[in-house]
C-alpha cells in the first residue's frame, strides 16, 4: 500500500509535468489507473489472506500487486521521465542543423561522443577535454582553416522542467524578483574569446544541455 501511494505521487507529478508534451495522454491516465487499482486492492487481498493464514494465496496477491505496479504506473513514468534522457534526439537534431558543414565537438565526455557517433550522422573532428588556453587555441587554430565549421560543446547546468522550476520557488530555492530579468547568455567565456556565437540549442527536460556554435563571420556571410 506504501508502494501504491508513492507510485500515485509519482503518476501525478510526472504527469503534471509532462502533461503538454504527452504523446498518448489517455493511455496514460488509464493505465497508471487501472494498475494503481489492481494494485491497491491485490494488497488488500493479501492482507485477508494473511489474516486467514492462507500464506501462500497473500504472496500470490503480493505478487500480482507488484507486476499491476510495474505494467500501470512504472511503465508511463518510465516512457516520460526516459525523455529526459533522450540524447539520440539532440543527436538526430545535430545532424540536421550540421548538414554540409564541417563539426567539431570541442571537450566532449564518453556519452557525448557517444551519441554523436551514433545518430549524429556526420563526421566529426574531435578536440579533447578537458578546457585549458591549450585547447581553446587548438579550436581557434582549425576554426581559422575552416571558418565554416560549427562547434558542438556542452553547456554546464541542467534544463528544468516546468514542475522543477516551481518546486523551487515554492521551497524557496530560486530566489523571487520583482521585476523580469532576461535569462544570462549561455555562451561561453572561450567561445567568445573565439568570435564564436550561438547558432542552436539543445536542452533535455531535467537533462543535459548543448550548444551548436559557429563563427560571428560565417553566420554574417549567410
Amino acid at each position: 500500500m506504501l508502494s501504491v501511494a508513492v507510485f500515485t505521487a509519482a503518476v501525478l507529478i510526472v504527469g503534471r509535468d509532462s502533461w503538454d508534451g504527452l504523446q498518448a495522454r489517455d493511455a496514460y491516465v488509464t493505465l497508471s489507473l487501472l494498475g494503481l487499482i489492481i494494485a491497491a486492492a491485490c494488497s488488500v487481498l493479501s492482507l485477508r489472506a494473511a489474516g486467514q493464514g492462507r500464506l501462500v494465496r497473500a504472496l500470490y496477491a503480493l505478487l500480482l500487486a507488484y507486476c499491476a505496479l510495474l505494467t500501470g504506473p512504472a511503465s508511463q513514468i518510465y516512457r516520460s521521465v526516459d525523455t529526459w534522457q533522450d540524447l539520440a534526439s539532440i543527436g538526430r537534431a545535430v545532424g540536421r542543423d550540421a548538414v554540409d558543414r564541417p563539426m567539431i565537438l570541442f571537450a566532449p565526455d564518453e556519452t557525448t561522443r557517444a551519441f554523436v557517433d551514433l545518430y549524429a550522422g556526420t563526421a566529426v573532428d574531435l578536440i579533447p577535454g578537458p578546457i585549458t588556453p591549450l585547447s581553446a587555441g587548438r579550436l581557434r587554430a582549425e576554426l581559422a582553416d575552416a571558418p565554416r565549421s560549427v562547434v558542438l560543446t556542452q553547456l554546464p547546468g541542467r534544463s528544468e522542467s516546468r514542475t522543477v522550476r516551481e518546486f523551487k520557488d515554492w521551497v524557496g530555492v530560486n530566489p523571487h524578483a520583482t521585476t523580469p530579468r532576461p535569462a544570462p547568455d549561455p555562451t561561453p567565456d572561450w567561445a567568445l574569446d573565439a568570435r564564436l556565437r550561438i547558432a542552436h540549442l539543445y536542452a533535455l527536460p531535467n537533462g543535459r544541455r548543448y550548444a551548436l556554435l559557429e563563427s560571428v563571420g560565417a553566420a554574417a556571410s549567410r
